[in-house]
């Protein structure tokens, strides 16, 4: 009970009620009525917000990108060394290749080729009867006047002196009365 706070019972057998008195240090009005006492503390509580408490682990973090190395710097290629002057490639063809003495023939190189720096500076023919060699141009001319097998063969020189031989056999048949 309260101080102050009127209490009413009833007597047990008698019916009476008893009023009790209020403190001497409270002093109300007859005519006032008794203040509703505050509902208990327990009731007025709210419940207290959860305490966020901190994880003894760490949360996971991402790895960082890989960084990009960069490209491995390249050498520049060495510089090729200039092939070496290669002599010229010979072509050689004879018209005719047989024939009756006196036979003319014409030998001709002029498909030989040098592919490098240096070009082609000369052709010698030889027709390989004893006769002198032919020197000049890339084609020339002879006349055999004996019978028999004959090797003809063109030297090409390039302009760095690099030479180069091809060779051709023809066939002279001798007549019964030569003519050179």
């Amino acid at each position: 009970a309260l101080k102050g706070a009127p209490i009413s019972s009833t007597l047990p057998g008698t019916g009476a009620v008893d009023v009790a008195q209020p403190s001497p240090s409270s002093s109300p009005s007859p005519s006032a009525t008794p203040e509703p006492s505050p509902p208990p503390a327990a009731s007025q509580a709210r419940p207290a917000p959860a305490a966020v408490v901190p994880s003894a682990r760490p949360a996971p973090t991402q790895k960082p990108a890989p960084t990009q190395k960069p490209a491995p710097t390249q050498k520049p290629a060495p510089t090729p060394k200039p092939a070496p002057d290669a002599p010229p490639a010979v072509t050689l063809t004879l018209s005719p290749r047989s024939g009756m003495a006196p036979l003319a023939v014409t030998a001709d190189a002029s498909g030989s080729t040098d592919t490098d720096a240096t070009g082609i500076a000369s052709y010698e023919f030889d027709f390989g009867d004893g006769t002198p060699l032919v020197r000049g141009a890339a084609s020339a001319s002879h006349t055999y006047c004996k019978g028999g097998s004959y090797v003809v063969t063109v030297v090409v020189t390039d302009t760095a002196g690099n030479r180069s031989s091809g060779s051709l056999s023809i066939d002279v048949t001798q007549p019964a009365n030569p003519a050179c």
